[in-house]
């Protein structure tokens, strides 16, 4: 009698199977939230994606302004550009160096997708970074994120989007 394996390796058992990969990309977001998370989203970018677009955590930050209504306006357009990204997104990663992230952007980032139901996950992208430095960018990220993970190998981030379909 023929091995599990042998059986289902036979021609009979191929008609069952499904002969083209899921045609479907998902639409991720990829958002460095500083210097080294942004290194990291520039080596991605170089690379073909059918469905990955690449953003900076300072592209949805107001800059600083004078005057009070210009601050405010600009405000509302990096939360309306942020709504619209993320609204577009199924999967949000958000990359980020040892020493934590910069700016105020991670908590409206997460705000946004949860609001719409987009996961988040968040990447440390560190090749050998200090204790205390790496708990300060997981502690940071942490509240944020459905999935959190530390990659050693630069190379994680792309292939984690390449098995996410981005």
């Amino acid at each position: 009698m023929p091995s599990e394996s042998a059986r289902a390796s036979t021609a009979a058992e191929a008609r069952f199977r499904v002969q083209a990969p899921n045609s479907v990309p998902r639409s991720v977001v990829v958002v460095a939230l500083d210097g080294p998370g942004a290194d990291a989203a520039a080596d991605l970018a170089a690379r073909a994606w059918r469905g990955a677009a690449f953003w900076h955590a300072r592209d949805f930050a107001p800059a600083q302004a004078s005057r009070l209504e210009g601050f405010l306006a600009d405000l509302a357009g990096c939360t309306q550009r942020l709504v619209e990204v993320v609204e577009a997104a199924d999967l949000v990663v958000l990359l980020t160096g040892p020493a934590g992230t910069e700016g105020a952007a991670l908590p409206a980032i997460a705000e946004a997708a949860a609001a719409r139901r987009v996961t988040v996950i968040g990447v440390v992208v560190a090749s050998e970074p200090g204790a205390s430095a790496l708990s300060r960018s997981l502690a940071a990220l942490r509240p944020h994120v459905a999935m959190l993970v530390r990659a050693q190998d630069p190379d994680y981030a792309a292939a984690m989007l390449e098995a996410l379909r981005a």
